[in-house]
């Protein structure tokens, strides 16, 4: 009896043995699956988990696909970029925001966003200038890419402020140019790719020579002298035709420069037909020295074109480059005087817009001087660099000739002048005839008739 209370009371104080035999209550909620571990050993799940996150992760694809393109392609696809920036500064250059009914706390944000959008599309044209002088260069490319990206959010807050203040027809040609310059973006990211994978190519490792075991030499005394071999001294470079400066214009910038002068002439010509001098208000010799002065405009115009074209061909031609350069004040007077009477006489802002090209040709023409003065430099470098040759040319002819006497001149054998060998023949001729002429003949006697004949078959002869 003391045994089974002993053992009773032993039961009921261990709370292993009473967890054990009472029935299962109520399941639990599960835990949350940041603290449930996972199935299997806690001490052998946790070293995979901490190589996953020690691994390096792969590096992201690049959103468009790599494309080679030769110097040439580039050139042609900045060419594009600047043809869309133009027609985006043709378009807001022709923008009358000012008749607009905006509110003055909207009008503001509006002004400032077109003041950056000029500012972006001016950054725009110098990378992209400069990076069609060095289509190799990836930081070139990464910032005109930067400055398109730049230009793409301002593009659009005016599309949709011309959308609703003034036509959405007008603002669809915005959104036109906008999408043409992001697609021209996309082509230079994928050479700029291209680029990147040029340039992050691991260098190829050479062999080290340190490494190579040392060849199996005979004995000194059995190898045979060595000899060192001696390389002739070599000759002296002709001198440069040009010289490349940190100032120098390159041909395909010029060239752009000529594609500039070009647009600049057609928007001229293209804004001259919203002037209407017939429907002024003016009296008729005013009128008729405005249609004057706007025939020679358009005769210097036309004399501009021609020499753009000839010299857009042979960009190294100084005389060709010269003649551009003397044909552009001509237009810039004119323009001003056209300007400022188109200001008066029809509207202010149509008069801008017909002085807006003149800046862009004075831009041009400045850029002009310089290339011109450039080519001129190098012409006069290359004669110096011909004179100062021709004069060590001939300090070593002289040097060179120092002991050799005086010689007189001799005439070059089998070479006698053709005129010498026919005074000599018909000299022959004629001492031969007098050699034939019998005496009495030559003091005066009548000659007999075999004399005559004689003198008839010399004289035949």
């Amino acid at each position: 009896m003391k045994f089974a209370l002993i053992l009773l009371a032993i039961v009921t104080l261990i709370p292993g043995v009473n967890a054990k035999a009472s029935p299962p209550g109520p399941q639990q909620p599960a835990q949350p699956a940041e603290q449930q571990p996972p199935p299997g050993a806690g001490a052998t799940s946790e070293a995979p988990r901490q190589e996953k996150a020690e691994a390096p992760q792969a590096p992201e694809p690049p959103a468009v696909e790599a494309q080679r393109m030769e110097p040439a392609q580039v050139s042609d696809l900045l060419h594009k970029v600047y043809n869309a920036a133009y027609r985006i500064s043709d378009l807001l250059s022709a923008l009358q925001s000012e008749k607009w009914r905006m509110e003055e706390a909207a009008r503001q944000p509006f002004d400032q966003t077109m003041k950056s959008l000029n500012v972006q599309l001016k950054t725009l044209e110098e990378w992209r200038s400069q990076f069609a002088s060095q289509p190799r260069n990836l930081t070139l490319a990464n910032a005109t890419d930067a400055a398109i990206r730049s230009i793409l959010p301002s593009l659009e807050a005016v599309t949709q402020a011309v959308s609703q203040y003034e036509n959405p027809a007008s603002a669809a040609q915005y959104k036109q140019a906008g999408d043409q310059l992001l697609n021209l973006d996309r082509s230079l990211e994928a050479y700029m790719n291209f680029l990147r994978a040029g340039t992050e190519r691991p260098p190829q490792a050479t062999p080290a020579k340190q490494n190579q075991p040392a060849p199996n030499l005979p004995p000194a005394a059995s190898r045979p002298p060595q000899t060192e071999e001696l390389s002739a001294p070599q000759k002296a470079l002709p001198p440069a035709t040009s010289t490349e400066t940190a100032e120098s214009v390159t041909p395909q910038q010029i060239k752009t420069l000529m594609d500039q002068i070009y647009a600049a002439t057609f928007r001229l010509q293209d804004v001259l037909t919203l002037v209407h001098p017939e429907h002024w208000k003016v009296p008729e010799p005013v009128r008729n020295s405005f249609e004057r002065d706007l025939a020679k405009l358009r005769d210097h115009v036309r004399a501009l074109e021609t020499s753009r074209a000839r010299f857009a061909e042979e960009t190294d031609s100084p005389y060709l480059a010269y003649h551009v350069y003397v044909a552009l004040p001509p237009v810039v007077s004119d323009l001003s005087h056209v300007a400022q009477n188109v200001s008066q006489f029809e509207d202010s802002a149509v008069g801008t817009q017909v002085g807006q090209p003149g800046k862009w040709l004075q831009d041009a023409q400045q850029t002009l001087q310089s290339y011109l003065e450039l080519m001129l430099d190098r012409k006069q470098q290359m004669v110096r660099a011909y004179e100062t040759d021709l004069a060590a040319c001939q300090n070593t002819l002289n040097y060179a000739m120092r002991r050799q006497a005086a010689q007189p001149m001799r005439p070059i054998q089998f070479a006698r002048p053709l005129q010498s060998a026919r005074i000599e023949r018909r000299k022959a001729k004629e001492a031969a005839a007098r050699a034939a002429t019998p005496a009495t003949k030559r003091s005066g006697a009548p000659a007999t008739g075999a004399d005559t004949k004689s003198g008839a078959t010399t004289s035949k002869q």
